[in-house]
This record gives structure tokens, C-alpha cells and sequence, in this order.
């Protein structure tokens, strides 16, 4: 019985000396607020092991016993109004509040710091029991992987991660062309060298460095990253320089930058290059090229949402801006003459030759007129014509769409067009073949004029033709023959004033008005033509273009499923 009592003795001895109890008291004065303030004590496990008893009153005393085991404590004292205890910076209080924590022997523990007593909506503080120098030992760097928040001195265990040594290229190809290295390594490197073996500068220092290249070649680029700690992380990139022209493409995003994405692509429809709108620099090879910007919603990037822009620079020269667009924008450079419509070549009356099947020409005529386009007895293989009075090549295809007349095999498998132009107007003209049926060389064709144009010239006429130079038989409203001649459309002028007006549409449908939605029933087809309305007679007409009192008048066609609307704004 007497060694049972010992033993019961011993343990419950060790487990006062494991669970050492410490007597701590808990002093505040408050200000004119007191009601505002509130604190707690959390240990290392995240347990709140005291708060405030009670709630304050106002410039009151109040001390509360607080007894804790040895250990590391987080106190936290808060405000509720987000001022701390300083009260006199209002002009209804002259008192600043107080606190502090101190043992059983009267030291103090830990004390307001917040200058003023103004801590704000909250002040933390952490303390480590006991207090008289005989704490736990440890290592009490934080920045270190055992960092031990309770230990009161520092034993030398401190062990630190390992740095890391990884970067970025950015930049150019082309020699000459610069180069941006940039460290990604971990938070504690402070130091970083750089062997650039081959360049211009042989070696560099700093996170990020710019580096330049005066030969073609495979160069090998290597970083080290050292840490405070002595560690050390090493890695290395192989970087590829090449003969060529150096092409920076800059971007400067809309606001809706998700939508954008470009691509690059040579002479052979090959893809050299693509991103989205952070743009790159790219090194080419010395031939056509053709960049190409997109925007996936169809409204370009300026500038009905954001004044987006990009730039084309070939070896420090300005090549091609933008930014107003639909679908896509397209640049050709570096090509050759007569490559697309962007570097048409300028044509006049008589014969010629292409360099290579599908050559763009411009072409403005003198006079109004008729005129004759034609690969007849010209070529011997198939060959198609197509003319455009503007230039986009986004909208251009192998098709007759968007083209003014277009023809293919009107003798034999020879084109020929014979359109009706007008004076001083530029015009694009692309002789082209079939399917690569001229094996890309070279075809003959002609433009010639076939003299002047007899029609109405008389406003008001129904048949009226605005080109026309020889006089011909005109017919008004109210003939017989009006209805029979044109107009294609004919607008009521009072319905059409009285019934337009102006509301407020209300839809619960998040994606009614928001950009990228389009909701409807069935298929849906678009149709946005560019028509002009004469205030005079208020009649439209799609084959001819009124010279006075216009108007021009957007009509959209919407169908769905079977259904037209016009929708008509001025």
C-alpha cells in the first residue's frame, strides 16, 4: 500500500510539473466606450482559453484571474467601432483606455502597444509561458521550415527550404533582336547570376535581365539562385537564334480581352505564330506573311467597348494598325505586289499579265461608263473574275458573296464581266483561276471601255439611272410602266414617320443585352444591308444610288423559323 501511494504521489508530482500552472492576471481601464472592447486568448491548438468575463462600462477599472499552463498563447483585443481605446481624439471624452496581462510575481506580460491606445478594430499580441527565461528552446526564425512560434530562444535547429531556379524567355529570335530573362524562384533567394555564354554581355545579374544576341545559333542560358542560408538552385534553358526579320506584334486590349486571339501565316497558308492579346515578337523569314486578329463576340477590340488598338513593327517600321473590326482584321506585308487587295497593284485600260494567278489590281475608271473585263482568248485555262468596290479581305472568299459581279466560264472556261462604273470611283479587280487550275502562273487579261451608258437621267423618274450620259425614256409615278422598272421597295413616307417612337424594353433574361448572348427559336439568319432612302418620293432601290436628299438607312432582316421582321433605324 505504501508504494501504490507513492507511485500515485510521483505521477500526480510529473503531471504538475508537465501541466505547470501560471497565475496571470488581466488589467483594463477603459475609455468613454468600454462597451466596444472585447478580447480572448487562443492557445497553439486554436482553443480560446479566456475572454472578458463581462462587458465593460465606461471609464471603469476591471482586473479578471486568468490561470494557463505553460505554452504559447495568441491575446487578441478588439473594437467593435474600429477606434481601439482612444477616446479623447473625440471631443466628448478626455480619457485614452489601458491594458495589460502580468504574472504572479507582477511583471508584466504583455502591454497595449497601439500608440494612443488606438489599435484599430483589433491588436494581437503573442506570448510564451513562463515568462522567467526558462521557456522552451528551438528555432525562432519564421522564416525557416521548423520555425517553432513558442520557443523563447533560438538552439541552432533551423532548417531552411530549398531555393528554387526556374525562368522565363521573352523576346525576339532574331540576332540583335533583345531577349528578357526573368527568375521565377522561390521567396527567400535574394541573389541571382546569370551565365549568358554567346551573347553580348556574357553574363548579367538581378531577377530579370535583358540580353542580346549579334549571331544565329543555339546558345545555352543558365541561372543560379542563392538564399540568406547558403542554398544554392541552378538551371539552364537552350535558346535557338535565326536569320530573319524581326516582327513585333503590340496589343492593347478592350475590355473584353478573352475574345481576342491572333495568328501569323507565310506564303504557303503555313502557321508561324498565334496568341491571344498579350501580343509577341516574332523572328520570319524574308517572304509574305499575312497576320490575322480575331474577336470571338464579332465587334473588334475599339471602340464600343474599350479603346483597343494593335501594331505591326517589321525591323523598327510601322506596317499595320487597328482595332475597328468584326470578325477578324487581316494584314499582308512583306508580299508582293498584287498579293491581296492591301497592295493591289494600279491598273488603266488595256491588256496585261499577272504575275501569278489571283493578282489583285485597283482599278479607277475615268469615266462613266460600261467597261469590259475579260481572260477570253486571253487564257487557257480556267479562270474566274471577281470585282469589289472597297477592301476587307475577311469577307472575301472564292465565291461571288460581297463582290460587286463575279464570272466564271462565260467563254468556254475563260471569265469575263461587263459591269457599269462610275467615274472617279476606286474599284478592285482579282483575276483568279479554279482550283489551282493554272498552277499558280501567270494569266492574261484585258480591261477595256465600252462606251458611255444611255438611260433616265431625270431624278424624279422611276427608272432614273444616276451614271447614265446618253438621255433614254423616263417614266414617273403614276405610269403604267412605273411598276414594271423599280423601285424594288417602296416606303408609305407618313406610315413610316408616324409609326416610329422610342421604349424601354424589360427582360428577367440575364443574356438579353449582355455581350456574347444571342437567344431565339429555330434557325436565325442575318441579313444587314446598307440601302439608301430619297426623302423626296421615299423609295428605296438597291440598283441604282440616289445623288440628293439621302438618307442612309440600315435594314436588318431577322428570320426565325420562317418569320421576317425589318427592323429599320435612321
Amino acid at each position: 500500500m505504501i508504494r501504490i501511494s507513492i507511485s500515485v504521489v510521483l505521477l500526480m508530482f510529473c503531471s504538475y510539473l508537465t501541466h505547470a500552472q501560471n497565475s496571470l492576471t488581466f488589467n483594463i481601464s477603459t475609455d468613454c466606450w468600454g462597451g466596444e472592447v472585447s478580447w480572448n486568448i487562443v492557445d497553439d491548438q486554436g482553443t480560446t482559453v479566456s475572454s472578458n468575463e463581462q462587458a465593460y462600462g465606461n471609464q471603469t477599472d476591471y482586473t479578471q484571474a486568468i490561470d494557463l499552463p505553460d505554452g504559447c498563447y495568441t491575446f487578441t483585443i478588439n473594437d467593435s467601432y474600429g477606434d481601439g481605446m482612444n477616446g479623447s481624439q473625440w471631443g466628448s471624452c478626455t480619457v485614452d483606455g489601458t491594458y495589460n496581462i502580468t504574472d504572479d510575481q507582477g511583471n508584466i506580460v504583455i502591454e497595449l502597444l497601439a500608440a494612443n491606445s488606438n489599435y484599430g478594430d483589433s491588436e494581437v499580441q503573442l506570448f510564451t509561458l513562463p515568462t522567467n527565461g526558462g521557456g522552451n528552446a528551438g528555432c525562432t526564425d519564421p522564416n525557416a521550415d521548423n520555425y517553432d512560434g513558442c520557443a523563447t530562444s533560438d538552439d541552432g535547429s533551423c532548417t531552411y527550404p530549398s531555393p528554387t531556379a526556374e525562368f522565363t524567355v521573352e523576346g525576339g529570335s532574331c540576332p540583335g533582336s533583345a531577349v528578357t530573362l526573368t527568375a521565377v524562384t522561390s521567396d527567400l533567394v535574394d541573389s541571382w547570376s546569370w551565365d549568358l555564354t554567346g551573347s553580348d554581355q556574357g553574363t548579367a545579374s538581378g531577377q530579370s535581365t535583358t540580353v542580346t544576341y549579334s549571331t544565329a545559333g543555339t546558345y545555352t542560358i543558365t541561372l543560379t539562385a542563392t538564399d540568406p542560408y547558403g542554398g544554392t538552385a541552378m538551371s539552364s534553358q537552350d535558346f535557338t537564334v535565326v536569320d530573319g526579320l524581326e516582327l513585333v506584334i503590340d496589343i492593347v486590349q478592350d475590355n473584353y480581352p478573352q475574345e481576342t486571339s491572333w495568328d501569323l501565316v507565310n506564303e504557303n497558308g503555313d502557321q508561324i505564330a498565334s496568341g491571344d492579346v498579350n501580343g509577341a515578337t516574332v523572328c520570319i523569314a524574308d517572304e509574305c506573311h499575312t497576320f490575322t486578329i480575331y474577336d470571338s463576340y464579332g465587334d473588334g477590340i475599339c471602340c464600343g467597348y474599350g479603346d483597343g488598338s494593335f501594331t505591326l513593327t517589321l525591323e523598327g517600321q510601322t506596317i499595320g494598325t487597328g482595332g475597328q473590326f468584326g470578325d477578324s482584321q487581316s494584314i499582308s506585308f512583306n508580299c508582293a505586289p498584287g498579293f491581296d487587295c492591301n497592295n493591289a497593284i494600279d491598273v488603266a485600260i488595256g491588256e496585261h499579265t499577272t504575275p501569278f494567278a489571283n493578282a489583285w489590281y485597283r482599278f479607277t475608271p475615268e469615266n462613266n461608263g460600261q467597261y469590259r473585263i475579260t481572260t477570253c482568248n486571253r487564257s487557257t485555262c480556267d479562270t474566274k473574275i471577281w470585282l469589289y468596290d472597297y477592301c476587307n479581305m475577311q469577307l472575301f472568299d472564292d465565291t461571288q458573296e460581297s463582290a460587286l459581279t463575279y464570272n466564271d466560264d462565260n467563254c468556254g472556261v475563260q471569265a469575263e464581266i461587263t459591269p457599269l462604273m462610275a467615274a472617279g470611283t476606286e474599284y478592285y479587280i482579282r483575276i483568279g483561276d479554279t482550283d489551282n487550275a493554272c498552277g499558280g502562273g501567270e494569266l492574261g487579261f484585258a480591261i477595256e471601255y465600252m462606251g458611255q451608258v444611255q438611260g433616265c437621267m431625270d431624278q424624279a423618274a422611276c427608272n432614273y439611272l444616276p451614271i447614265a450620259e446618253i438621255p433614254d425614256t423616263c417614266y414617273f409615278p403614276g405610269d403604267p410602266e412605273c411598276p414594271n422598272i423599280g423601285p424594288d421597295l417602296e416606303i408609305l413616307g407618313d406610315v413610316f414617320y408616324d409609326s416610329m417612337y422610342a421604349t424601354t424594353l424589360n427582360n428577367a433574361d440575364e443574356c438579353y443585352i449582355n455581350e456574347g448572348c444571342l437567344a431565339g427559336f429555330g434557325d436565325v439568319r442575318l441579313f444587314d444591308l446598307q440601302l439608301t432612302l430619297r426623302t423626296s418620293v421615299l423609295r428605296i432601290t438597291s440598283s441604282v444610288i440616289q445623288q440628293i436628299n439621302q438618307i442612309n438607312l440600315n435594314l436588318m432582316l431577322v428570320t426565325i423559323t420562317g418569320t421576317t421582321r425589318v427592323m429599320l433605324s435612321m
